[in-house]
């Protein structure tokens, strides 16, 4: 069974906006990586609407949700971000998490 580390990227915040109006604040262009352990400073609330998705990312090679294209996007329970769910590759993840995990080869 594959085991890939995931990639939780904010791609948008509604109404132009570069934060969200909720507690954590969450901002345009944070990321943050998911294998064994919850993404530290991530919304509690986006974190528990995604965390299904995570896992099924996390364990099969592709999920309906994809449609193809390597990623899913997903809307936070108050609708104000959308957040993009990759599977981390050596392309994409930070070294500490490349070295730790051995993330798969892209192409």
């Amino acid at each position: 069974m594959q085991d890939f580390p995931v990639r939780i990227e904010v791609v948008a915040i509604n109404g132009g906006k570069t934060a969200c109006k909720g507690r954590a604040k969450t901002a345009l262009g944070q990321s943050w990586e998911m294998h064994i352990h919850t993404p530290a400073g991530m919304c509690g609330r986006a974190f528990a609407m995604l965390y299904p998705y995570l896992l099924s990312m996390r364990l099969a090679d592709e999920i309906f949700l994809e449609r193809g294209r390597g990623y899913a996007e997903f809307v936070c329970p108050d609708g104000d971000v959308t957040f993009r769910v990759s599977r981390a590759t050596k392309d994409n993840a930070p070294a500490s998490l490349r070295a730790s995990r051995g993330c798969p080869q892209t192409g």
